[in-house]
């Protein structure tokens, strides 16, 4: 169910929001639901979409958002 999301447990999951308390998301190959995900994300919780990015951006050949910021230090602490 968590390797591979059908649409119904994705709109489960969307009436328990973002605050929803789930295990990890393990996609292991590209599915169209982490569109579904990504199109909505704030009715996921952030784990699950940034599960998605990672998948979607490896999927397409980029870095993923997490290693964006971070090379781009737009959370660094100044000082």
């Amino acid at each position: 169910m968590l390797t591979n999301p059908s649409e119904e447990v994705l709109a489960g999951i969307r009436l328990h929001g973002p605050a929803a308390v789930l295990p990890s998301l393990t996609i292991q190959r590209a599915t169209e639901y982490e569109r579904t995900i990504l199109d909505s994300p704030a009715d996921f919780p952030l784990e699950w979409v940034l599960a998605a990015e990672q998948r979607v951006s490896r999927d397409a050949g980029n870095k993923s958002l997490e290693q964006v910021a971070a090379d781009n230090k737009w959370f660094s602490s100044a000082g």
